[in-house]
């Protein structure tokens, strides 16, 4: 079927009204499946599974008839959630269900000039999506309100920066000896968290600052971010392996510490030491937050593809409200790091911020 389909979503009491809807697309060159291509003796329900989750799009059509369906109801969630759903209205008097009547639906129930001002409109949304290919893949997509996303971040945070404070006490001490070498692995080790910070922070206001600005949302930003965030956040993080590099090396940090204050050893030991080691739990949970957000992105370009600018929009700033008490940890945390590298000597600039 080419790079992609449409996959139709209807009431079967709708089929004589929904057949000149499909033959219309089709003759447009947009490849459709719908439950009248099943040939005898298909196992109709696991093909119809399949033609649903490997679709761009789906087209539900709203009537009378299918308002009242669960199945049609099932298969318009799961398109929403992927902002992959088209909605037409065949009747007039019919409202969308409760969750479906934020989208901008296409009208088909006027005058012979609106309706094919309406069907033009429909090719072009669907035409757009099928274009791209498979855009809903199995399971559900990454939402940014989901609780243990924002929970899990934000913990590590806090756990990464109880961390990092505990060496405020060694970047005093350093500072009273004038341990130039120290001071430089010091600062390394703690420049690592200060990438992690730095990288998530960037990504997340990427994310949301579109929406932020008058005018249509621009869907370039989105398109980067659905095919590379995840792997610009993990090139550009820490890492923790240098952490230990800078913390252990011979004549540096660590020998500085036991040699003027031993009584810091083991503090300072049990410091860096979870700090590194922090890849696999601290950092990597940190990180996620680019997985859902590379999510999110390509949910924002289906939307924008499928017509659908101000649903688009609403999701870009519900994000950024649900995001804000991270980014407001982040700034917390990127200042906290700031301050205790100001102790050493060695301070970042507070524009990189």
């Amino acid at each position: 079927m080419g790079k992609g389909h449409a996959f139709v979503s209807y009431a079967h009491e709708d089929l004589p009204r929904v057949q000149p809807l499909v033959e219309h697309l089709t003759a447009k060159g947009v490849a459709v499946f719908w439950d009248d291509d099943l040939e005898p003796g298909s196992v109709w329900r696991d093909r119809l599974h399949d033609m649903l989750m490997s679709a761009s799009c789906t087209i539900v059509v709203w009537t009378v008839n299918s308002v009242g369906s669960h199945f049609v109801w099932d298969e318009a969630d799961r398109a929403r959630r992927f902002g992959t759903l088209v909605p037409v209205k065949l009747d007039a008097a019919v409202e969308a269900p409760l969750g479906f009547g934020q989208l901008q639906y296409v009208d088909l129930t006027g005058s012979d000039d609106a309706r094919r001002t309406g069907l033009e409109s429909l090719v072009r949304r669907v035409r757009r999506l099928v274009e791209q290919g498979h855009a809903s893949p199995e399971g559900d997509p990454p939402v940014l309100d989901d609780g243990w996303v924002l929970t899990d971040s934000r913990r590590a945070v806090k756990q990464i920066s109880d961390l990092t404070g505990r060496a405020r006490t060694i970047a005093e001490l350093l500072a009273s000896t004038n341990d130039i070498e120290a001071a430089r692995d010091f600062k390394g080790a703690l420049d690592e968290v200060g990438k992690t910070y730095r990288i998530v922070h960037s990504a997340i206001e990427d994310f949301t600052k579109p929406a932020l600005t008058a005018g249509p949302l621009d869907g370039e930003p989105y398109s980067t971010m659905a095919s590379s965030l995840v792997a610009t956040i993990r090139e550009g993080r820490g890492h923790c392996d240098q952490i230990a590099v800078h913390y252990a090396r011979v004549g540096g940090l660590r020998d500085a510490i036991r040699r003027v204050a031993p009584q810091l050893l083991h503090e300072a030991d049990e410091t860096f030491g979870r700090l590194s080691t922090a890849d696999g739990d601290l950092f990597a949970q940190l990180v996620e937050i680019g997985l859902v957000l590379q999510g999110a992105s390509r949910v924002i370009i289906n939307l924008l593809l499928g017509g659908q600018q101000q649903a688009a929009r609403e999701r870009v700033v519900s994000g950024y409200m649900t995001l804000q008490p991270l980014q407001n940890d982040l700034d917390a945390a990127l200042q906290q790091l700031l301050e205790i590298e100001a102790l050493v000597g060695y301070a970042r600039p507070q524009a990189e911020t």
